[in-house]
């Protein structure tokens, strides 16, 4: 029981220091008995072999999911596929809106002369004056910049 116990031990602390990272070096007595050391000049006398390390293995933490979770989280995936979808769409109108407005901008600045509908006149319009044509312009530009900055 005592040398049981005894090789027990021995293999806990070889174990222990092969963890720790020191050399542990194994030779067998006249009596067919195995002696462990971890001093290098020990082992040389009794021409010892070196243990190897043990390769350290990871641990698999893995979960096994139920049905009713996967299907949960595919609904999820799904949802998430689709408003990301509807995200896209929606930027592109406003990009296309963007556009637009920005068209619309360089027009007024190239054509001048600006008509907007005016029921008391006889043309059914009016010419802006060039002071309504550049606050237009400037509410145009400054609408432009909050909606459309960035794209």
């Amino acid at each position: 029981m005592r040398k049981t116990l005894l090789v027990i031990n021995i293999l806990l602390i070889s174990t222990i220091n092969l963890c720790m990272g020191q050399q542990m070096y194994r030779w067998k007595d006249a009596n067919g008995q195995f002696h462990y050391t971890d001093n290098e000049a020990e082992a040389a006398q009794k021409k010892a072999t070196t243990l190897d390390r043990p390769i350290p293995q990871t641990i698999s933490t893995t979960t096994t999911l139920s049905s009713e979770q996967i299907e949960a989280r595919r609904m999820q995936e799904a949802q998430q596929a689709q408003q990301k979808a509807q995200m896209a769409a929606q930027f592109e109108r406003l990009k296309v809106v963007c556009d637009k407005r920005k068209a619309y901008i360089t027009s007024l600045k190239n054509w001048g002369r600006i008509t907007v509908p005016d029921p008391t006149q006889k043309e059914g319009v009016r010419f802006l004056t060039d002071k309504e044509v550049k606050a237009n312009i400037a509410n145009e530009e400054a609408d432009y910049n909050n909606k459309c900055r960035g794209l």
